[in-house]
């Protein structure tokens, strides 16, 4: 029964191994490998030869704590995703242009630099402009977490996604499309989910328990040839990260969906690890 759950469960694992041997670097994913092949190959040994002890449950268990932690993992990108989908979605689709005198409403694909266009008291600001009236304000939450709208003059900078309060504006448009500060802030929640984070890279380090399992295996092979194998396999069994690889997940995901239902943005994984020693 253990079979599947060690080779189709944990390949994921299995496949990490071998691309960090083939990178020339050991990691997480080899540790646990490791650990789960020697229990799983000494258990099916002791069973042919009728020995006493077998260790499928270490094996199993390695693979069903590290798939909870890789779920929570999963759920951590999702809400990253979908704090990425909603800045793609803060844009309009449409936008007000004016064109010889008269006013005209365009997809924004068609909107380019130097282009006037109108946007009307509770729109969204459909590209990246500067004022031309005399005042306005613009409500930045979604782009600087300011909750106060904030009062610009002509000439004054304003940017894709703003809210537009008060009155209506006249702006000249700047940047559009990924051109926009809007598009720049989605680009970097897209790569804070493909960045190694600082807290998981810890686990990285405890690769060299691999390294005392070895110097373990083989001092005992020279005071207890029968014991070396047990000893060693115990070493990786207890040193093996489950618990940390289980908590940093879970943590995240759990700081994540705070900062999402306050509307606070996390441009870098690292950043809630820097929040934590925030004064």
């Amino acid at each position: 029964a253990s079979t599947p759950v060690v080779f189709y469960s944990g390949w994921p694992f299995l496949a990490g191994m071998a691309r960090e041997l083939r990178q020339r670097r050991m990691g997480m994913d080899t540790l646990v490998s490791l650990s789960v092949l020697l229990a799983y190959f000494a258990s099916v040994f002791q069973t042919l030869r009728g020995g006493e002890h077998v260790w499928y449950d270490a094996a199993v268990m390695f693979v069903f704590l590290l798939l909870c932690a890789r779920m929570l993992e999963q759920r951590v990108r999702r809400l990253a995703v979908a704090q990425v989908d909603a800045l793609a979605r803060a844009r309009p689709a449409l936008a007000v242009r004016e064109s010889d005198g008269q006013a005209q409403q365009v997809p924004i694909a068609q909107l380019q630099a130097g282009d006037v266009i109108r946007v009307a008291p509770g729109e969204t600001l459909p590209a990246d402009a500067v004022l031309l009236d005399a005042e306005g304000a613009f409500d930045e939450a979604l782009l600087n977490g300011e909750s106060t709208a904030l009062h610009r003059v002509a000439g004054d900078a304003v940017y894709a996604g703003s809210l537009c309060h008060e009155r209506p504006v006249r702006l000249r448009v700047t940047g559009t499309g990924s051109h926009t500060r809007l598009a720049e802030l989605a680009r970097l929640a897209e790569q804070a989910q493909t960045r190694p984070l600082r807290l998981a890279r810890l686990g990285d380090r405890i690769a060299a328990v691999i390294a005392c399992a070895i110097a373990t295996y083989a001092w005992w092979r020279v005071h207890d040839p029968s014991r070396a194998f047990e000893v060693a396999l115990a070493v990786l069994v207890v040193s093996c990260p489950c618990a940390l690889s289980l908590a940093i997940p879970a943590a995240l995901a759990v700081a994540q969906g705070a900062l999402s239902r306050i509307g606070v943005l996390p441009m870098h994984g690292d950043a809630i690890d820097t929040l934590a020693r925030a004064d």
